[in-house]
């Protein structure tokens, strides 16, 4: 049986590290990825606080996506479990790719801030505008299933992004795997993991 844990990426670096005070134009920058910024100064002293030496020494392998963020996270583990830790990029654990311009205006941004951002992706998911649709997403999350049972290795550390994760563990931990199965509601309620944090599972 294989343990798999999924985390989301590491704090990003100033002055993309509190998304609450971002501008309209760096929230569709980061979402569309024109901009694409590397970690915090400080992610190495999170990760010691957020994963112990024994757990980081007991991963075999690494998945990440292939943005900066997930990429220099992975680097970073590495370095902290002592180990020659094999990583591979994969697309299957990209963030959901949105386009706020599309779901939304600035103007509603500037009065309701993120919680627009939130409920207009949960929206275009599910009916395939301006978002990966939830179809599609959940298929990805299933391709991603299938390379993980693919591989030789028994403790793989997934390293994704926030919207992904809460469509993996609708898929993997409740077993909803049909966008029919998860309502925006059901999006808009599941767990938004903070920086490093994460959830596993066995497969």
């Amino acid at each position: 049986m294989k343990k798999i844990k999924f985390i989301r990426h590491s704090k990003l670096e100033c002055p993309y590290d509190d998304y609450s005070q971002l501008t309209f134009s760096q929230i569709c920058g980061l979402a569309t990825g024109r901009l694409m910024p590397g970690i915090h100064t400080e992610s190495q002293k999170m990760l010691i606080e957020r994963l112990d030496t024994k757990e980081l020494k007991s991963f075999d392998f690494i998945l990440c996506s292939q943005s900066r963020r997930t990429r220099q996270t992975a680097k970073l583990i590495c370095k902290l479990s002592g180990k020659h830790l094999e990583v591979k990029e994969t697309d299957n654990l990209s963030e959901i790719f949105f386009d706020p311009a599309v779901l939304t205006s600035k103007n509603e941004f500037t009065q309701h801030g993120l919680a627009v951002i939130r409920k207009s992706l949960f929206h275009g998911m599910k009916n395939k505008t301006g978002a990966e649709s939830l179809d599609e997403v959940l298929n990805r999350a299933q391709k991603l299933k299938n390379e993980l049972m693919k591989s030789p290795h028994d403790n793989i550390l997934c390293i994704t992004h926030s919207f992904y994760m809460r469509v993996l563990r609708l898929f993997f931990l409740d077993k909803l795997t049909t966008s029919r199965m998860i309502s925006e509601l059901k999006l808009m309620n599941t767990i938004d993991h903070n920086y490093l944090e994460g959830f596993e599972v066995y497969l």
